[in-house]
Order: C-alpha cells, then structure tokens, then sequence
C-alpha cells in the first residue's frame, strides 16, 4: 500500500511558517532552482513568504515583485510548484501576439480563464522545461513598458 504524502498545507499550518530550505527540499524539481535564479537574475527580487487561506491554494507561498509590482506567487507542491502570473490587461496584446508560441499547456489554460478586470490569472502547474519557459516569457511581459 502506498504512503500518502502530507500535503503542504497539513505540513505547513499558519502558525508554522517554512524556511526556504524547506520549500525547496519540499519542491525537489531542478525546474524551481531554475526559476529561483532567473528571477534573481532577472529581476533583482528576493521572495516574501506569505500565507493565504484561498480555498484554490491554501497555505504559505512565496511572492515575487518588482518595483512593487507583483511578478509572480510561487506556491509549493509535491515535486513541482505552481506559479501564479497575471496577464493584465495591459498585457494581454502582447500576449496575444506570442500566443502561437506558448505551450499547448499555456494555451489552454488562458483560454480556460475568465478574464477579468484585473486581467486573467494563470495558476501554472509548472511541470517540464517547456512550461518553465513559458512562465519566464510571462515574466517579462509583466515587466515590459506598455508602449503608447
């Protein structure tokens, strides 16, 4: 019989924050170490550890900004992560013109979320390299200047 994990939430109650150490011996995918270092590369930003009682995503999770705009939230799983980027609606031209080069994985999950007025946001299931790049392609977009 199979051992069932103790999901993040159950590890990690409110009242027991992780260390990084923790979320990344948790993770235990390459794909997050790459992420990690891209977005401190990239974007000189370090994570903020937070809590969110989201029924979609409860738990700690780590955030990511720049100029105090939110890049991403990172939020941990069993040998893969979820990242959570919106597409703004200020991004979303810019989207739609790199749209045929996004997975198909990217793809349907845009077209699966409802957009908003806040734009749409995309909770990435970040899986394999090619979905890691996309996520990074998101990046940028969010940090790009909108153009008049």
């Amino acid at each position: 019989m199979e051992e069932k994990k103790i999901s993040w939430f159950e590890l990690y109650p409110k009242n027991k924050q992780p260390e990084l150490k923790e979320i990344d011996e948790y993770i235990a995918n390459p794909l997050w170490g790459e992420l990690k270092e891209h977005i401190e590369e990239n974007y000189n930003s370090a994570p903020e550890s937070g809590y969110s009682r989201c029924s979609g995503a409860p738990g700690w999770n780590l955030k990511y900004k720049k100029g105090g705009k939110a890049l991403c939230t990172i939020y941990p799983d069993d040998g893969f992560f979820t990242c959570l980027i919106s597409v703004s609606p200020a991004m979303e031209q810019a989207f739609e013109g790199l749209y045929p080069t996004f997975s198909e994985h990217i793809r349907e999950l845009y077209d699966a979320t409802q957009p908003s007025k806040m734009g749409r946001w995309l909770m990435i299931k970040v899986t394999n390299e090619n979905i890691l790049n996309d996520a990074k392609t998101l990046l940028k977009l969010r940090t790009m200047k909108k153009s008049s």
